[in-house]
């Protein structure tokens, strides 16, 4: 239990980690040289890799631009329509809604009322709040696709998750964004990737612009990590050490491999008893 926490905790994998240092070595002149357009191949292509989940439409995505983590993308996601309402579901991201307040921006729970025309929508897949799909995240699309609402999804947990399905093809999905922070260990280096169906105007897509102005180092650890590690290498090592772990200490296991439902309120995280076991796993 000592090694349980409330937070969420990436998985710091020794043999990832080793990797990094080889990489910055072999690297360390010749990593400016990294262009964006292969950073976002490689990234569509580790994220198409997957087994253990699907997803739908991500070639309908025609634009990419490299984000630090998922952070910056939600950030001029809620920026951008600073004249809708932003819609989030309880339990979700701490730092949506700290976003709202930095931008000014009218915040509405989605549990609070029906979508309207002037909402949009910033969810989690699969949802923070329980390591899951969120149980009204269907109907929410239909309501977002009936009023046009424009959503993003935040796949932070993509590569550390088995068994969701990334529904990109419906019509209000109008961004995605993912990263590397928490199945790499290497949210201090803020390797992270958007994807929008539009071509967006804005300070992420400026380093693309003025010509592979972009961070090369983190996507040059990107790349070479991805070509290292398939997209279900966490979940396929560490997957029976997870569910030894939730039955030993009688949890519930999620979608989530770091993360599962307990019973101890000490773990209590608004609705949901959500217990970090990333320490657990690698220890």
């Amino acid at each position: 239990m000592k090694k349980f926490t409330t937070g969420h905790w990436p998985l710091y994998d020794k043999t990832i980690s080793r990797s990094v240092e080889q990489i910055l070595n072999k690297h360390r002149k010749t990593f400016n040289q990294t262009k964006h357009s292969q950073y976002v191949s490689q990234y569509k292509k580790w994220l198409k890799s997957s087994k253990e989940n699907i997803i739908k439409g991500l070639d309908e995505f025609k634009y990419a631009n490299f984000s630090y983590g998922t952070t910056t993308a939600i950030a001029e996601f809620i920026h951008r329509n600073n004249s809708r309402t932003l819609r989030m579901f309880k339990d979700d991201f701490l730092l949506t809604k700290i976003l709202s307040r930095t931008y000014q921006h009218k915040l509405k729970y989605i549990e609070d009322g029906k979508i309207g025309k002037n909402d949009c929508v910033v969810t989690s897949v699969p949802f923070t709040g329980n390591g899951s799909m969120h149980p009204q995240f269907d109907q929410l699309l239909d309501q977002c696709d009936k009023h046009d609402v424009p959503v993003l999804i935040d796949g932070a947990y993509f590569g550390i998750a088995k068994g969701i399905t990334y529904p990109l093809d419906r019509k209000c999905i109008q961004e995605f964004t993912t990263s590397h922070s928490k199945n790499f260990g290497v949210q201090d280096l803020r390797i992270g990737i958007r994807f929008s169906k539009q071509f967006i105007d804005d300070a992420l897509n400026v380093p693309v612009q003025m010509g592979d102005c972009h961070n090369k180092l983190g996507a040059c650890i990107g790349i070479n990590l991805m070509k290292q590690y398939p997209a279900d290498y966490i979940i396929n090592k560490y997957f029976f050490k997870y569910w030894e772990i939730c039955e030993t200490n009688n949890l519930t296991p999620t979608n989530t491999i770091t993360l599962a439902i307990g019973k101890d309120k000490k773990f209590q995280r608004g609705s949901y008893v959500r217990v970090c076991i990333s320490k657990a796993l690698v220890g």
